[in-house]
């Protein structure tokens, strides 16, 4: 999560004036980065003041987004992997298992994630007089303030502070991908292997049940070369 909060901040060009959280140990290095990012800006809450602590019962509204996701995409997900490992199809400490899980699993994930978002982004909020957030599509809110008669109030990132940061915090090659590009087209040539001797080259692989048996069979044959 730390590598890619530096990866988008570069990429938006922008931090936020000031990010509120828990004490959760995963803001061990986000807290420090935020606030370096914004310790030269000339604002209020510049630096140690762009970051608060407070009761994770203030969180409400991000909590509940994190039970609809749950609800209605990682649930599933969840299951399914507990299954397998349940069924010997999964070890968490093989790395070919881990390997095969990513190649054939990741893609899906992803996709069912942009879906959510999507979905998410592009719903509107209803007017609530007792709320301090904006109703509204979020995607407007976010890239058109204005219609809410409110500004962008994002602090642009200095280029020197963000290569510092990435060249001595994240500048790990093995962050970058999950399976290298030439691991990828082996898997690839492997798995259109597998189809062709199955009797159809055309299977779609992202229907679930598809995807498993391919699966299954592609941690087989790699166990066993």
């Amino acid at each position: 999560m730390y590598n890619k909060l530096i990866l988008f901040s570069f990429l938006l060009g922008v931090v936020p004036h000031v990010i509120r959280a828990d004490l959760g140990v995963e803001y061990a290095l986000m807290a420090p980065t935020q606030i370096f990012f914004r310790e030269n800006h000339d604002y209020i809450r510049a630096g140690p003041l762009s970051w608060c602590y407070g009761s994770s019962t203030s969180n409400q509204p991000i909590e509940a987004w994190w039970s609809l996701l749950r609800k209605y995409k990682s649930q599933f997900w969840i299951e399914l992997f507990t299954v397998m490992e349940k069924a010997g199809e999964w070890n968490y400490f093989d790395h070919i298992d881990r390997e095969c899980l990513i190649f054939i699993f990741m893609p899906l994930l992803i996709k069912e994630l942009n879906e959510f978002r999507l979905e998410w982004n592009t719903h509107r909020i209803r007017y609530d007089a007792k709320s301090r957030c904006p109703s509204g599509c979020p995607d407007n809110n976010y890239f058109l303030p204005e219609l809410n008669n409110t500004q962008n109030f994002g602090f642009n990132v200095n280029e020197e502070d963000y290569i510092y940061v990435y060249e001595n915090y994240c500048n790990d090659p093995s962050l970058g991908e999950y399976i290298t590009l030439q691991r990828e087209n082996e898997l690839n040539n492997i798995v259109k292997f597998i189809l062709d001797n199955i009797g159809n080259s055309k299977v779609n692989i992202t229907i679930i049940t598809i995807a498993r048996k391919i699966y299954y069979i592609l941690r087989t044959y790699l166990h066993q070369v």
